[in-house]
């Protein structure tokens, strides 16, 4: 069966995050003052074929960490949905 993984990978709160401060400056400069805390991460949609939703999510969830996330850095977060 196919499934969709829809992956969302944020720096971790105690890291610094210079895209996000950069966005919030020109937020900030367009009159936007009530936002405030941007943090820029990464969204990824993959298909998997896998014979359950459990072998799916361990494929998922093998590909955040060996690759697709930084773990030292980053937090990531996944939902699985039938193709």
């Amino acid at each position: 069966m196919k499934y969709i993984a829809e992956i969302n990978i944020m720096t971790r709160p105690e890291i610094l995050d210079p895209q996000g401060k950069a966005v919030q400056l020109g937020l900030h400069n367009l009159q936007m003052d009530t936002i405030d805390n941007v943090r820029i991460g990464k969204h990824i949609r993959l298909q998997v074929d896998a014979e359950t939703e459990e072998k799916a999510r361990e494929t998922v969830d093998a590909a955040c960490r060996q690759l697709l996330a930084n773990l030292i850095m980053e937090d990531y977060s996944f939902e699985l949905r039938v193709a």
